[in-house]
């Protein structure tokens, strides 16, 4: 079964609306198509998981295949924050998890800073990419859209050149205006151990 079609089956036992007041949606993002969708978990799913690193577990689980090379299109990298994330302070944490490149088994990392808040503030709970498009590609997420623009021009970059260009082609400031999660470089290489910033 394709990771299109695990989708679709995730998002028939989804809801078209919140759960419980500060629940944020899934936003599923294929790359290769440019398209996105996004639906809210049931109740039970935060009654056994929790949120943050367990919903992606959760996600994963129903999205995973099984003898999928981890850097397949079919891998889905998934974004996730925490229930308290943003609400209270110093709660801005967030996971990435995905099937590891390096060893084939679970990735799950866990990081901080601005991104993670930024999705609890544009009504974001989880991000799920798959696919791949022809070409590098920065997905810019506001409140009202999901945009999908040509990230070629930021090829090779390092992180702080990589920002710089992004403030300045998009009129804003990170930790101001908005939040970033790149690859830059390594993760263009696809090196195994590249890391997410």
């Amino acid at each position: 079964m394709s990771i299109r079609n695990k989708v679709d089956a995730l998002l028939a036992r989804m809801q078209d609306t919140p759960q419980y007041p500060t629940q944020g949606t899934v936003l599923f993002v294929d790359l290769e198509r440019r398209e996105h969708r996004a639906a809210y978990l049931p109740l039970d799913a935060f009654r056994n998981f929790i949120g943050g690193r367990g919903v992606n577990m959760y996600l994963l689980y129903n999205l995973m295949q099984d003898g999928v090379d981890p850097l397949d299109s079919e891998i889905p990298l998934i974004f996730g924050t925490g229930v308290m994330t943003g609400c209270i302070p110093s709660a801005s944490r967030g996971n990435i998890s995905g099937l590891s490149p390096e060893s084939d088994a679970i990735l799950d990392a866990n990081g901080g800073d601005y991104f993670p808040i930024f999705m609890r503030y544009h009504g974001i709970d989880h991000i799920v990419l798959y696919g791949r498009h022809d070409q590098l590609t920065l997905l810019r997420i506001t409140p009202d859209d999901v945009e999908f623009h040509d990230a070629t021009p930021y090829a090779g970059m390092d992180n702080m050149d990589l920002t710089e260009a992004v403030e300045r082609d998009f009129n804003c400031k990170e930790r101001k205006d908005m939040a970033f999660a790149r690859i830059t470089a390594a993760g263009e290489n696809q090196v195994l151990f590249a890391a997410v910033m």
